[in-house]
């Protein structure tokens, strides 16, 4: 204790000493200097938004997919989209998308021009679209031309990504519930190929919390995606995109001897040819198949139970824009087949549903862009058969005023939609 008080008592004085001798520094006085100088202009490169709009219509690049939220280790544009102003959902759980409060049913989704029936995984949770193949996503909320879509509301339309020469890249994502790859491959400087799979590993992973004595659930999905472009020449690309995709559930129940089964699907094949004229018009040809499917089943034993729909469409188009006008055609062709349930027991008689087979010719025209900035008008004819008998011929006229302000737009748009098939 003496020796830690005869410290203290040496250490006071010296500290106090040595704070003595310490430098100070006084504030300087002001050193402003004022003077006037001559105009000056600063100038800085734009810097272009990863979402554009150009009236009504919402395209996103894809940087601004690559940065989107992911939902369980993935990527899901549908999710982005319902984020867009004019697009809304019915719940968490919803993938689909409601534009301009119609439902998802009036809203049509398309790759590469090739509409895409059911777009979900796991009920609704998850889309179909693997981010990394696509290039961009266009949300149109309004009818912009004669052009659109037989659909009450808006359309959805996802580009598959283009390569043309540089490296091969590999783009990898693992996640919660599934993991997916895009491969990207330059065959030559005018042609090349993207691949993307996706697979999910509910059962191998989570196989333990899914069974139990008495109940067990299995649940996966796959997608897979291959697009090729070619440059012929330097006003032809041809485009070919395919996609497969699929949902098997399964729960069995131990205890009373049943399985249940159920298996959704969709497939689709399009070719896209753009042929840009010298003054720098295109002529696009689409031509395209896609279909889904589903089945029920349900066994008991010997006793076996099926409830399957399904539906198939093929169709094809030219679009043209001209001098003086906008031109073009449709044709589609759609084979559907609802639910009717069968069974090999002898107590159940199923019934017959007949199988229904459309044929839809559609032709529109517009002008106005060419010849006025501020006027279109056009006009859109549908010709719809049914194997049933019903037949009809509409006619959906198109208008619309345009003011350019200095740093706005302004628009005032009429149209009249009709919509003859749901799915």
């Amino acid at each position: 204790m003496k020796y830690s008080l005869h410290l203290k008592i040496i250490a006071t004085p010296c500290l106090w000493a040595w704070s003595c001798f310490l430098p100070l520094w006084a504030q300087e006085a002001d050193t402003t200097l004022n003077c006037n100088v001559d105009e000056v202009s600063v100038y800085a490169q734009y810097q272009a938004t990863a979402l554009s709009s150009r009236e009504g219509t919402l395209s996103l690049s894809t940087k601004l997919i690559a940065d989107m939220p992911q939902v369980l280790g993935n990527v899901d544009v549908l999710r982005m989209a319902q984020t867009l102003p004019g697009v809304q959902t019915s719940n968490e759980f919803d993938s689909g998308v409601h534009i301009m409060g119609c439902d998802n049913e009036h809203v049509i989704i398309t790759l590469d021009g090739a509409p895409v029936f059911n777009p979900t995984h796991l009920f609704g949770i998850f889309s179909i679209f693997n981010a990394s193949h696509l290039q961009n996503m266009e949300v149109a909320r309004i009818p912009l031309s004669a052009d659109a879509p037989c659909r009450l509301a808006g359309n959805v339309n996802m580009t598959s990504k283009e390569v043309f020469g540089g490296q091969s890249s590999m783009i990898t994502e693992v996640g919660l519930i599934s993991s997916q790859g895009t491969y990207s491959l330059p065959i030559r400087e005018n042609a090349g190929l993207v691949l993307s799979v996706r697979k999910s590993y509910l059962g191998a992973l989570y196989s333990l919390w899914l069974k139990s004595d008495e109940l067990n659930i299995d649940y996966e999905f796959c997608d897979f995606n291959a697009t090729t472009n070619i440059s012929l020449g330097n006003h032809d690309n041809v485009r070919l995109t395919l996609y497969y995709g699929n949902d098997d559930a399964y729960l069995n129940m131990t205890d009373e001897g049943g399985l249940y089964k159920l298996r959704w699907s969709n497939n689709l094949v399009a070719i896209n040819w753009i042929h840009t004229t010298r003054n720098r018009k295109q002529v696009r040809t689409t031509a395209y198949t896609s279909a889904f499917g589903n089945k029920f089943e349900l066994n008991f034993g010997a006793d076996r139970f099926s409830l399957p729909s399904s539906i198939t469409e093929m169709g094809c188009g030219v679009h043209a824009s001209l001098n003086v006008a906008d031109i073009g055609a449709e044709y589609q062709y759609d084979k559907i087949e609802p639910q009717q349930a069968t069974t090999n027991s002898l107590n159940f008689e199923s019934s017959n549903v007949a199988k229904q087979y459309t044929h839809m010719l559609s032709a529109y025209a517009q002008i106005g862009e060419q010849l006025c900035s501020f006027v279109r008008l056009g006009i859109k004819t549908y010709s719809y058969f049914a194997n049933d008998g019903y037949n009809n011929t509409s006619v959906a006229p198109f208008a619309k005023i345009i003011w350019y302000g200095e740093k706005c737009l302004a628009s005032v748009c009429y149209s009249k939609r009709y919509q003859y098939l749901h799915r």
